[in-house]
């Protein structure tokens, strides 16, 4: 009863009246709170953002850009369900609790079995017009260097000889506040916290570290190119009607380089992240964002290594897992259930690589 009081509340702050209904705790979000809200002023979807989250030193700085870059998307024609706006602001606070508004979508998010080939032919087409918006200086693209490495990458380290860090909570922090995912320190915090994470961490210690080297090495190896990337567009974030595509979740908007996202997302949407890899899928999603997007000159092989996206995904679940990064027990066990399902993605995603990008540059490409 106390969270609808407070629902009400905010209700009430955001100038939308009195709750005409109980709020129904929306399905689906693996970091943020989401509801369905009914008023006398109509149908919404209120996020409330995750506490912990929002205690990041950059979370505020990110999330104003994300908020830019969705009105960006708005004006070039991009479907998405945006963040509604009081006294010129997108985001409001209550409470410490800041949390965003959105008119309700009936549409739908399509179960991994419902994807068909139109679906991704059309996510890679949306892909592409969201990288070809002019960014910079009034470019598609520019000579900025866009760099997104993960973690460490040199391997395990010796902890007390780093000078320029400082060990905390199973990573390391750089002088200038860059975190370095340490795995080895993970396992060791895990024997006491969390067991059972401790035992399929260790289970996949060497892949992760070996990922966590191929994925940055993937990163540099990208051309030096700079666009809008949506950053979560996954097919959870997509709601169709009919074959009519909403992207939803615009947080994660940022400038970032087209072709590392281009080809995690021609993954995601082929089943990759379901451990059912359709090849036809994936062809579809890459012939239609290169005929968009336009030429795209990358050496595949070298580039593959971005498949490993998830290692960003499981660090934070890991440490969610371990009480290090979340608000509450029904979180940290949500931190456990991922982190055990993302560990599944990479050992997946390895067992595939080299097949999937033999069959790209035979079959895809030419």
């Amino acid at each position: 009863m106390e969270l609808v009081v407070f629902l009400q509340e905010i209700v009430q702050q955001f100038g939308l009246g009195e709750l005409t209904a109980l709020p129904q705790r929306v399905s689906g979000g693996y970091m943020h709170r989401m509801y369905k809200v009914e008023t006398l002023a109509g149908v919404y979807a209120l996020k409330l953002l995750n506490p912990v989250i929002m205690k990041r030193p950059n979370a505020m700085k990110n999330f104003r850009r994300a908020e830019k870059l969705e009105r960006i998307l708005q004006e070039n024609g991009i479907p998405v369900i945006p963040a509604l706006e009081k006294d010129g602001l997108k985001m409001q606070c209550l409470n410490g609790q800041y949390y965003y508004f959105f008119n309700w979508c009936d549409g739908s998010v399509m179960e991994w079995h419902e994807i068909d080939l139109l679906h991704c032919k059309t996510a890679g087409n949306l892909l592409a017009k969201i990288h070809r918006i002019p960014c910079g200086e009034g470019r598609t693209y520019s000579n900025q260097e866009v760099r997104e490495t993960f973690g460490y990458d040199k391997g395990p380290v010796v902890w007390n000889g780093q000078e320029s860090v400082n060990r905390e909570g199973g990573a390391f922090y750089g002088k200038e506040g860059m975190i370095y995912e340490d795995w080895d320190g993970y396992i060791e915090l895990a024997a006491e916290a969390c067991p059972e994470m401790e035992r399929e961490l260790a289970e996949s210690r060497n892949l992760l570290w070996q990922a966590q080297r191929e994925y940055n090495a993937a990163v540099k190896s990208a051309p030096n190119v700079r666009c809008i990337c949506n950053g979560d567009m996954d097919s959870k974030n997509v709601l169709w009607k009919g074959y009519e595509p909403y992207v939803i979740d615009l947080e994660c908007l940022d400038y970032g380089n087209p072709f590392t996202e281009m080809f995690q997302l021609a993954l995601n949407w082929s089943g990759a992240a379901v451990f059912e890899f359709e090849y036809a899928h994936f062809a579809w999603f890459i012939r239609e964002y290169c005929q968009v997007y336009g030429e795209v000159s990358v050496d595949w092989k070298a580039l593959s290594g971005v498949g490993y996206y998830w290692l960003d995904w499981l660090a934070y679940n890991v440490r969610r897992s371990l009480g290090i990064e979340c608000c509450d027990e029904e979180e940290r066990w949500l931190g456990i259930r991922e982190a055990q399902k993302t560990l599944r993605r990479i050992r997946y995603y390895a067992s595939i690589r080299e097949e999937v990008i033999d069959w790209l540059v035979r079959v895809v490409l030419h």
